[in-house]
């Protein structure tokens, strides 16, 4: 928070100008605060990169030598867990939505830098972002680490002039937001609206000019495995899915319309236990021609809601003994677990079998057999996360299975 902050207060400095960018000397102590302090309850590397975005526009303004180089530090660390498939480590996966977030800080970063490394990790990324566009407009889903499906445009349109990739999904993305078909402004609650405001103001100070003709989709035709992010993108002349092997969660568009958004298998048992392929650790995948086959061990799953109770005692920790680094590190990091990670495995295994294709299907089994099927009305996500359940219009259309 103490990043985002600082970053949004020096970005609106930097536009403005004048007076502004020597008041900004009272940001002092949170500079020392990031300086000195670091992210302990997992990595997420757009909060790293929102930190290092912030240090780097504070030593353009001040010529702060300790904040340039916590940047370094903090660009290094993303940049080494990156993947080879190209996506940046969100809570262990690969997010889609967030991962436009980190590469709107990661290319202004670059921009300061012109760091040969940093750009190349940014072309890798771009290229690995392009195939999660949809044809219907919207962006992301279940299917990510953090399951967010929120685009923010300021990373693309700033890297569109070096990347096709990026002038691509840029483009692409511009008339989905016009129609609403993503997730938009005018969806987010009011915590996260000033940052995502001031990112679509980036956006706009950087915008080029729309091609003529677009593409169907940003991603090139064909079959697409990422077996690191744990992913499976199908894209034929008439039909684009998604399949998440570490969630078995299905996404399936026909003819540009969303036609299945399978949220995976969740199933009860006599105690009315949630068990969920969504939280599964060990699940195998086998592929077969057009078909794959996820078979694995179903997890428990049960994320506690937000009341009066637990609502004080977190305030009450807050203005406490939170306020130790170490103790506030390991509070945090168990209730990121809690939030997360699924709740352990529950002894019952399942399979589940996708034939790809235009007329995508899915054939579901389970043991023990005793175990009864959940009928969802709407998709839904295993874990908790900011930013992951905002509207957008195809949730109007949507029909889950």
């Amino acid at each position: 928070m103490t990043a985002l902050v600082l970053y949004d207060h020096l970005q609106a400095a930097r536009r403005l100008g004048g007076e502004l960018i020597a008041r900004t000397g009272d940001f002092a102590p949170a500079v020392d605060f990031l300086v000195k302090r670091d992210e302990t309850h997992g990595f997420i590397s757009n909060h790293l990169a929102t930190a290092a975005a912030a240090l780097l526009m504070w030593d353009r303004m001040h010529g702060d030598t300790k904040a340039r180089n916590k940047a370094v530090s903090l660009i290094d660390r993303i940049v080494g867990r990156q993947s080879a498939e190209g996506w940046f480590d969100e809570y262990g996966g690969a997010d889609p939505g967030y991962q436009t977030l980190c590469m709107t800080h990661l290319a202004e970063a670059a921009q300061m830098l012109d760091s040969p490394k940093l750009w190349l990790a940014l072309e890798r990324a771009c290229d690995f972002l392009a195939h999660f566009a949809h044809p219907d407009g919207s962006f992301g889903g279940i299917y990510g680490s953090r399951a967010t499906r929120i685009y923010y445009p300021a990373g693309m349109e700033l890297l569109a002039a070096r990347f096709s990739s990026a002038r691509a999904l840029a483009e692409w993305m511009r008339p989905a937001i016009a129609r609403k078909a993503a997730v938009t402004l005018a969806a987010i609650d009011a915590p996260n609206l000033s940052p995502v405001f001031n990112n679509y103001c980036e956006a706009l100070l950087n915008a080029g000019h729309l091609m003529e003709t677009l593409p169907s989709t940003p991603a090139p035709e064909g079959r697409h495995i990422f077996p690191d992010a744990g992913l499976v993108v199908d894209r034929g002349a008439h039909h684009y899915s998604i399949i998440s092997t570490r969630k078995s969660v299905i996404y399936h568009w026909r003819d540009g319309k969303l036609d299945i958004c399978d949220s995976g298998l969740v199933l009860s048992d006599d105690r009315r236990q949630v068990l969920t392929s969504q939280g599964s650790k060990d699940t195998a995948v086998e592929m077969l021609d057009n078909k794959i086959i996820l078979h694995g061990t179903l997890a428990k799953r049960s994320v506690p809601t937000p009341n009066p109770y637990n609502f004080l005692v977190l305030r009450f920790l807050t203005l406490s003994i939170m306020r130790i680094p170490w103790m506030n590190g390991f509070i945090k990091t168990m209730i990121a677990r809690l939030l997360v990670q699924a709740g352990g495995s529950s002894g019952a295994r399942f399979r589940r079998t996708v034939t790809l294709g235009m007329d995508l299907s899915v054939s579901d089994d389970w043991e023990p057999r005793e175990l009864k099927k959940v009928s969802l009305d709407r998709p839904f996500s295993a874990i908790h996360m900011a930013s992951s359940g905002y509207w957008q219009r195809s949730d109007t259309e949507l029909r889950p299975k």
